[in-house]
């Protein structure tokens, strides 16, 4: 049976019982639905670009954005009138049967849920990223807390003795009247524009702390438990009073290069915010969108780039040990892919791949099976 001519694109819901598709007509392109038996137009105001469509997995929901940047969100039993929810929004994501999206409002951009039955729902403000977790239910976000970080926290007075007795004679008095001012901006309550982000996951209408000090983060693909992944700027060590040698403008200086220069930390962090640092990473790049968790929760894996070969390393870690337990291991140098089989199985991988074929290997096993032209773990077996 012919649905559609001029077809440019398509989605099919994942129960297979809804199809939206992109279709030119002599008005431009349109946006329909297909229920198997009929199509029914619902916009032919739409523009051809990376997700300007959506269905849920069941096929009782549609969002959309048409050519003029507004998102509308509609159910799928026809006739309904789609509902406009935004018009400017740069990102959104279909849950089950939850909508979230995002829009600009007083020069931030606000996370919101929406339900298709009643108003919008905001979920963050000045949100600064937004994913939608691999079990296709929960919703991964950072945002940029909205307090100062007081200079109370940035500095510690060591002077406050010697400045105290201090002559106006002195050599050094212009040095104690410039830690006056410092003294000043930390008791007025002053301080610093955050750089770093919150990062949280909402989960059956609960939101919970991931992590904090974050300079990014994903959610780790392929993982039901709600893994996230990302980088964490070190701690800041406090400014003594003596060292610093400039006013206000030198302590900014200071603490943005710290987060920018001393150096992040690759981390792990599960649904509960308890993480652990990505060890055996120091002088190596952790490649974010490589990390791996075993389904039980109790092993991770991720390859970490040599900046000077590019070389990848493969490395595993036990996760939920404690300070004192080893760190991670590494399992092999120059590996092109790796997979934990059957979700808590062994853990597999490819490596020194060249002229088209490599070895493939096993942790638990003495064993290589070498040339291997190409491979395809089963993480479902």
């Amino acid at each position: 049976m012919e649905v559609a001519c001029d077809v440019v694109d398509h989605i099919v819901s994942k129960n297979g019982e809804m199809a939206a598709f992109l279709q030119k007509t002599k008005e431009g392109l349109q946006l329909s639905l297909f229920d198997g038996k009929k199509s029914h137009a619902v916009s032919k105001e739409m523009a051809l670009e990376e997700n300007a469509y959506a269905l849920s997995a069941d096929g009782k929901y549609l969002v959309y954005r048409d050519a003029y940047d507004i998102l509308h969100a509609t159910t799928t039993d026809f006739p309904v009138e789609p509902v406009e929810l935004t018009d400017d929004c740069p990102l959104y994501a279909m849950a089950e049967d939850i909508l979230y999206f995002v829009s600009k409002a007083d020069g931030m951009y606000n996370i919101y849920s929406y339900d298709f039955k009643g108003e919008p729902v905001l979920v963050a403000e000045n949100a600064q990223y937004m994913e939608l977790m691999p079990n296709g239910k929960d919703l991964l976000y950072g945002v940029k807390p909205t307090e100062i970080i007081p200079y109370s926290e940035l500095l510690e007075d060591d002077m406050a003795e010697i400045d105290a007795a201090m002559k106006e004679d002195d050599p050094n008095y212009e040095q104690k009247l410039m830690r006056d001012k410092l003294r000043e901006a930390m008791k007025s309550g002053k301080g610093l524009e955050p750089l770093l982000q919150e990062y949280y996951i909402l989960s059956n209408g609960k939101t919970r702390l991931v992590a904090d000090h974050v300079v990014s983060a994903i959610a780790v693909a392929d993982s039901d438990k709600n893994f996230v992944t990302g980088y964490k700027a070190k701690p800041f060590q406090p400014l003594y009073l003596s060292v610093i040698g400039g006013g206000l403008e030198m302590v900014d200086m200071i603490y943005y290069m710290s987060i920018n220069y001393g150096g992040m930390q690759p981390f792990l962090a599960d649904s509960f915010g308890n993480v652990e640092v990505l060890s055996g990473s120091e002088g190596f790049d952790v490649q974010l969108n490589t990390v791996q968790v075993s389904a039980d929760g109790s092993r991770a894996a991720y390859l970490v780039e040599d900046p000077e070969t590019g070389s990848n390393t493969l490395m595993q870690m036990e996760l939920g040990q404690t300070k004192e337990t080893k760190e991670a291991t590494v399992v092999q140098e120059n590996v092109k892919e790796f997979a934990f089989i059957g979700g808590n199985g062994p853990l597999c991988y490819y490596y020194d791949y060249a002229d088209g074929a490599g070895t493939l290997a096993s942790m638990e096993s003495d064993r290589t099976i070498t040339d291997e032209t190409g491979v395809t773990f089963a993480k479902d077996v």
